[in-house]
């Protein structure tokens, strides 16, 4: 699972995938966090922007007090109440150049490629 994505070149990534951009170019981030908003394909042939996170269908709090999830394990994404109901049925492809970790070490944070 990734904590961290990293987004070089969204104008570049859609020519590339030959995918219709109406928005202005995704500017270049080595942090993405979870939250922050990233390029994305929901629709074939398009690519938008959008929050990354999921806010399942039950949940009937405030947004402001939501579940923050961004991606699941695949050994257990279709027993979760939280994510089996999208199995199959929402799916989109999150457009990065690279994803990692943050790893506590020496009392200091350590980048770590997956």
């Amino acid at each position: 699972m990734c904590g961290r994505l990293v987004v070089v070149d969204s104008a570049e990534i859609a020519r590339e995938l030959q995918l219709l951009y109406e928005a202005s170019p995704f500017e270049s981030q080595c942090n993405v966090k979870p939250t922050n908003r990233v390029p994305f394909v929901r629709q074939p042939g398009k690519l938008e922007v959008a929050r990354w996170d999921l806010v399942p269908a039950w949940w009937k709090k405030s947004l402001k007090e939501k579940p923050i999830a961004f991606n699941a394990r695949i050994e257990t994404v279709t027993t979760k109440p939280f994510f089996r109901h999208l199995v199959g049925k929402k799916r989109c492809l999150v457009v990065n150049s690279g994803f990692y970790e943050w790893k506590k070490g020496d009392g200091k944070a350590k980048r770590i490629a997956r």
